[in-house]
């Protein structure tokens, strides 16, 4: 799944966090507000860390 969504990210050339002036600098306040009512149906449950560590992916 992980190499699914790659394949999708570069094929569709979705930009990079940095772009639009997000650094890691700012993901401490992304992550916090990150557990809003978006993420009640999401159907995995992700931990802090997982989040972080998608954003770094996408920095």
């Amino acid at each position: 799944m992980i190499t699914l969504l790659a394949e999708w990210s570069e094929r569709l050339q979705l930009p990079r966090l940095n772009r639009y002036g997000i650094g890691a600098k700012d993901f401490a306040l992304i992550v916090a507000n990150s557990r809003g009512s978006s993420m009640l149906t999401n159907p995995i449950v992700l931990t802090d860390a997982e989040v972080e560590e998608i954003l770094v992916e996408r920095l």
